[in-house]
């Protein structure tokens, strides 16, 4: 392939990434706040609730992220009607939601650590969620889901010989190494700015404190 077509193939592979990423964050948003809950569940003194979440939390951990998205698939209908309203429950819906249960099952197990003081949860430990489920998100294209990978077959399907995959596979790998960078930097500038306000934060204080 020329420069230009690997140009205008990144153009084409973009967009469709925007899906992975809309799925990942909406995975990770909603399997931390659950996570969260079911941790609070599994430290109960209630004799009912801890061995019922402990249970949802090892098969949260467990089931493999492309196992939970074919069962959802094929037991969660297409159209739900709840409170005289009609839900449309898309192929994109039910892999955040497949996705979003094993983030619920890690995160569980990491505010369950850190309650016992074993080890705290830091933005390292979100990035790592992240971009583990960023990588999971290309299972979406088994359902329908035009996310990258689905872009990407496709796109190799009609140019008709085999020759191609090798350049559009390895455009798709270069936008996921790219992302995975970016994200790593983000993080790092978040730290970096949580640190410093800390630290300011801290040295204000002590200033206060001198001049009393």
């Amino acid at each position: 392939m020329s420069h230009s077509e690997l140009y205008a193939l990144t153009l084409l592979l973009l967009p469709a990434f925007t899906y992975n990423l809309l799925i990942s964050l909406l995975a990770t948003v909603a399997g931390i706040p659950t996570g969260w809950v079911l941790s609070l569940l599994s430290l109960t003194s209630c004799r009912w609730f801890h061995p019922i979440a402990r249970l949802i939390q090892s098969v949260f951990c467990n089931v493999p992220s492309f196992v939970l998205l074919f069962y959802l698939t094929m037991i969660m209908p297409s159209h739900l009607e709840l409170f005289s309203f009609q839900w449309q429950l898309s192929p994109l819906i039910k892999t955040v939601i497949a996705l979003a249960i094993p983030v619920t099952g890690y995160s569980c197990d990491a505010f369950i650590q850190q309650h016992q003081g074993h080890k705290a949860i830091t933005l390292a430990a979100l990035k790592q969620f992240f971009i583990v489920i960023l990588m999971a998100s290309t299972t979406a294209s088994v359902i329908g889901v035009k996310e990258i990978l689905a872009t990407a077959n496709m796109f190799i399907a009609s140019a008709g010989h085999a020759g191609i995959m090798l350049p559009v596979y390895g455009v798709v790998t270069f936008i996921f190494v790219l992302s995975g960078l970016l994200i790593q930097l983000i993080f790092a500038i978040l730290k970096h700015r949580f640190i410093h306000k800390i630290t300011s934060g801290t040295t204000t204080r002590a200033q206060e404190i001198n001049h009393e």
